[in-house]
């Protein structure tokens, strides 16, 4: 009697299937003619890690001043790096984030109503909360940091976000 092409190719099946179980069994440790798992070897003596020695922390001669969150009525534009207590030193790095159109952060560095120091800046991205960060440069003396931007309606609509920071350049 001959085998049926069906019954040849369930042996089959069932032959190939009974292999990849072995093969899979093996990978994951488990000897395939006993059943047993093999176990992973381990050191005849615990191996000691000596406990670090403490050491203390200096403490600071002076607390440095922690940066205030200061945003615009919008909260489209952020400045997070100035100091709460406002005095900076030259040059002093601005940072924070923006949601400004084409990602232009402007600002300007006013004495009274005088303009001493502008420029502008690139968000990392636009039309969402993105970071910024640029450099000033000043003499000592009492300023106000102006983050901004650009009125690109010329004053139709909406008045842009801008935050007034007053500081003093020690």
């Amino acid at each position: 009697m001959t085998a049926s092409p069906f019954r040849l190719r369930r042996t089959t099946a069932l032959a190939a299937g009974a292999l990849a179980l072995s093969v899979a069994l093996t990978a994951c440790g488990e000897d395939d003619t006993t059943g047993t798992v093999s176990e992973p070897e381990t050191s005849a003596t615990p191996s000691e890690t000596p406990d670090p020695e403490p050491t203390e922390t200096p403490s600071p001669s002076e607390p440095a001043a922690s940066p205030t969150t200061y945003a615009d009525d919008t909260g489209r534009i952020t400045v997070t790096s100035i100091p709460s207590d406002d005095v900076v030193s030259s040059p002093f790095e601005v940072s924070g984030e923006a949601n400004v159109f084409e990602a232009n952060v402007r600002w300007q560095l006013l004495r009274g109503e005088e303009v001493v120091e502008d420029g502008f800046t690139t968000a990392e991205f636009a039309m969402e909360m993105a970071p910024y960060s640029f450099t000033v440069e000043a003499e000592p003396g009492d300023y106000t940091l102006v983050v901004f931007e650009e009125d690109a309606s010329d004053g139709e609509g909406n008045a842009p976000p801008r935050v007034e920071i007053p500081i003093t350049v020690g």
